[in-house]
């Protein structure tokens, strides 16, 4: 589908609500934004959240990530700090 949208002076705009039913984008999501110079066209895409992670394989495991205590106890243990 295509859209006809109007930019603000500020240069923001609104997505059309059936995009964003589409895309299940709700407050206070973000959206990921990919501009292809060649084609000068733009692609939306929902971002994902922690939750929609959850899924996620702890390569040492191989068993899924359940919760952010689990992830950041991976992250602690498996990566340094600089």
């Amino acid at each position: 589908m295509t859209y006809a949208i109007s930019i603000t002076q500020k240069g923001q705009f609104t997505l059309p609500k059936a995009v964003r039913d589409a895309l299940d984008i709700t407050t206070p999501d973000q959206v990921d934004l990919t501009f292809n110079t060649k084609t000068k066209s733009i692609r939306f895409s929902k971002t994902p959240t922690f939750a929609e992670l959850g899924g996620f394989i702890n390569k040492k495991t191989k068993k899924p990530i359940k919760n952010a205590v689990q992830m950041r106890k991976i992250m602690e243990n498996d990566y340094s700090r600089n």
